[in-house]
């Protein structure tokens, strides 16, 4: 008697029947609707009251989060992720990599011309003892450090005239006004290789020079494609502005050689002095 209908005799369905006396007995209680609260973003697009406003709320009041790396962003690197990425670049694609460095990687490019720098002064220093060996080395000695420098300045004026010429000629063309100093660190790609021939180039004895000579080839094309591709103008303004990254390469070169050339001879006429005082006896 349990699966049949006390009122009427039917068989129930599913505990229930459709008769008027059994649905007066037994009314259907309705659970109440839950609210909704503003912050329930799954009932927002039910509601037709909610304004866009309100959906995009929640999504607004997270983004200032996203920016630190959180989903849906894609976080900066780190310096030395970008350190590596920079040397990669440039022993693959020192051109490529150059011209579509982020501005977020100025710093990392910064830190890698210095490293440029420091790396050119120490093998200076060390190639030049290695050359004139212990004999020669001593009465020399002096002429280390300057020599170093000299090298040293000479390179980074050679960067600094090339991203010089690339602002003024590049900047008639580029609406987004790259600055100075994003533009300055996309040259540090064509510096990659120069630097790891000029830590390897000691091991070729009596070839050191020549590959000296080598690394300072490859920054030039390097660095005159560069500049090439970023001032993006027709062939005669590209030719033009290469000539003139390299005029003002080779008079900042120039100057600094005979400010080198000067203090080099001072430097001389001391350690004359200083030697024939010591052979007379003064």
């Amino acid at each position: 008697m349990g699966n049949f209908c006390k009122f009427c005799g039917k068989p129930l369905t599913d505990g229930r029947c459709d008769c008027a006396a059994f649905i007066a007995a037994n009314p259907v209680q309705t659970p109440p609707a839950p609210e909704v609260s503003n912050t329930d973003t799954s009932a927002q697009p039910n509601d037709p009251g909610l304004s866009f406003q309100n959906q995009a709320g929640p999504a607004t009041e997270s983004a200032p989060q996203m920016q630190y790396g959180n989903a849906g962003t894609v976080p900066v690197s780190p310096i030395g992720s970008q350190l590596t990425s920079i040397i990669k670049g440039g022993l693959t694609r020192p051109v490529t990599t150059g011209l579509y460095m982020s501005k977020t990687t100025d710093t990392a490019g910064l830190i890698f011309l210095g490293i440029y720098a420091a790396i050119l002064f120490i093998m200076s220093f060390i190639t030049v003892k290695l050359a004139l060996g212990k004999e020669l080395g001593r009465f020399f000695e002096k002429f280390y450090a300057p020599i170093a420098l000299y090298v040293m300045f000479a390179a980074a004026l050679a960067v600094v005239s090339k991203a010089v010429t690339a602002y003024v000629f590049g900047n008639k063309y580029d609406t987004a006004r790259t600055s100075f100093v994003t533009l300055l660190t996309r040259f540090c790609t064509a510096c990659v290789i120069p630097a790891a021939l000029t830590i390897v180039s000691p091991i070729f004895g009596k070839l050191t020079v020549l590959i000296v000579i080598l690394a300072i080839g490859i920054w030039t094309v390097y660095s005159d494609i560069i500049v090439a591709e970023y001032v993006n103008a027709g062939k005669s303004m590209k030719l033009w502005a290469i000539l003139a990254g390299e005029a003002l390469s080779y008079l900042c070169s120039f100057i600094c050689t005979k400010v080198f050339l000067s203090n080099v001879a001072d430097i001389f006429t001391s350690q004359i002095g200083d030697l024939l005082s010591g052979l007379i006896g003064f």
